[in-house]
């Protein structure tokens, strides 16, 4: 007599069961894992600003430019104040070259850039860093942020 060799109905149901607790354990942790998602990618853009401003300073220097006027990065015209990217659309986001409108929204008052993220093309609130302007010749803008309890 041959002897069959498998599972019986109850232990495909207790491994069914510790699988189901499993998952509902381990779901709620993958759910969270798009704000922290969004954060790291506002945290990327806020270093990657600092080296588009390093970058077009390093253009503006080797060009020996004296005013401030625009500097073209890969054919893009790049608005500078003090020898780095002005804390405007056409400077420091044109340096990003983000996708504006439904992504990422800049808004600038004074000297100050908040680059937000954006919904249906309005900036997200609490999702956002900003850039100040170089107040002097050689000096760096200042990025400040993120904040992204909004995201």
């Amino acid at each position: 007599m041959k002897r069959q060799s498998g599972f019986t109905l109850i232990e495909l149901i207790l491994v069914i069961v510790i699988l189901g607790i499993l998952a509902a354990t381990a779901a709620p942790k993958f759910a969270a894992l798009r704000p922290e998602a969004e954060k790291a990618v506002l945290q990327g853009i806020m270093g990657s600003a600092a080296s588009a401003a390093s970058m077009a300073h390093g253009i503006y220097l080797a060009q020996n430019n004296q005013t401030d006027t625009l500097v073209y990065a890969t054919g893009v015209p790049i608005s500078m104040v003090k020898g780095y990217p002005d804390a405007t659309i056409s400077g420091i986001f044109a340096a990003l070259d983000l996708p504006a409108g439904n992504v990422y929204t800049i808004t600038t008052v004074g000297a100050i850039g908040t680059i937000a993220k954006s919904a249906n093309g309005a900036a997200v609130a609490n999702c956002n860093f900003t850039y100040t302007n170089s107040v002097a010749s050689d000096v760096p803008p200042v990025l400040a942020g993120p904040t992204y309890s909004g995201c």
